[in-house]
């Protein structure tokens, strides 16, 4: 469950490797994910590399750069990637060469379990979009987008939290003591149940322990940095980045209706039944994605921009 894709990729061609990963990553964003490659020449520090849970995929070509003096092609590194250190993750092997000749070699190693055969002149990047899509099927589906929108959601605010507890920190007099009656304010606005909380935190001084109080709403947490970052709405830097993280009300919206309703089948697309008729299919879901990345994105840089004094 998570908006980033990694993929290990071993080529020597970095002139070949360019517009094809740049392909890929036009075809993730539409997706709704982030794309991350670690290109290796060859296999120097392939322990190190390959035991690294955040990749996802590894690219493999058959004829690489010499690893430590010797002649080490993709099959030998698939063999120990498979063998030596254990690792099951999907790996597509490509070459000019036949398929046959791909699959011969890792059929004598015996490491052909999956492993994907492409020629590097047939379309590559369709063809790795294909086994990508294979892979990221299981977070596609609706018990999955609940769980993803709720990490994103969780994402936002520890950026929420962050970005109005710098500017506090930045403050003096007056100015400081603003802020800190305002994420109060909001805290006593709530409902009654939360009164406990409210009368503990009457007396804290510090605004980073009051927003990360149990029972502190999200909308409640960004109506406070909006209001902090009210005065720079039009500044060239703070302004667009300000515009952006709006989304992030329709993301607590979805994250809702995620969490809550109960999901049904319905004409091939996800209803969730409710007081709205809310269908998530699989165009849903990557617009979701999208939304989560562009709103995770701005507030990181709202965050950066009142750390660097921006605001000021």
């Amino acid at each position: 469950m998570k908006l980033d894709y990694s993929i290990l990729w071993f080529e020597d061609k970095s002139d070949w490797l360019e517009p094809v990963q740049e392909i890929l990553e036009l075809k993730m964003d539409d997706l709704g994910f982030r794309l991350f490659v670690d290109n290796q020449a060859n296999g120097e520090n392939l322990p190190q590399l390959v035991s690294d849970p955040k990749i996802d995929l590894i690219l493999m070509d058959f004829d690489l750069q010499k690893t430590g003096g010797k002649d080490v092609n993709g099959d030998e590194l698939i063999r120990q990637i498979r063998h030596d250190h254990k690792v099951l993750t999907e790996v597509v092997f490509y070459s000019v060469s036949k398929m046959n000749v791909l699959r011969d070699a890792l059929y004598k190693s015996r490491t052909s379990d999956g492993v994907y055969y492409f020629n590097r002149d047939t379309d590559i990047s369709t063809n790795i979009m294909r086994v990508i899509e294979t892979t990221i099927k299981k977070v596609m589906d609706t018990n999955n987008m609940r769980g993803l929108a709720m990490a994103s959601v969780a994402n936002c605010d520890r950026h929420v939290i962050d970005a109005i507890a710098t500017r506090w920190g930045q403050l003096q007099g007056d100015s400081k003591s603003a802020i800190r009656e305002k994420v109060l304010d909001k805290l006593v606005s709530m409902q009654t149940s939360l009164s406990e909380d409210v009368g503990k935190m009457q007396t804290e001084e510090d605004v980073r322990k009051i927003l990360s109080s149990h029972g502190y709403p999200s909308k409640s947490r960004f109506n406070v940095l909006n209001s902090v970052t009210r005065s720079k709405r039009k500044c060239p830097e703070v302004g667009p980045q300000r515009e952006v993280a709006q989304g992030y009300s329709d993301l607590l919206d979805h994250r809702n209706r995620l969490g809550h309703a109960r999901a049904i089948e319905k004409d091939g697309k996800v209803v969730f039944e409710g007081h709205e008729n809310i269908s998530y299919g699989d165009a849903e879901f990557g617009k979701l994605r999208q939304e989560m990345i562009a709103c995770e994105d701005a507030l990181k840089e709202l965050l950066n921009l009142i750390a660097a004094g921006k605001l000021d």
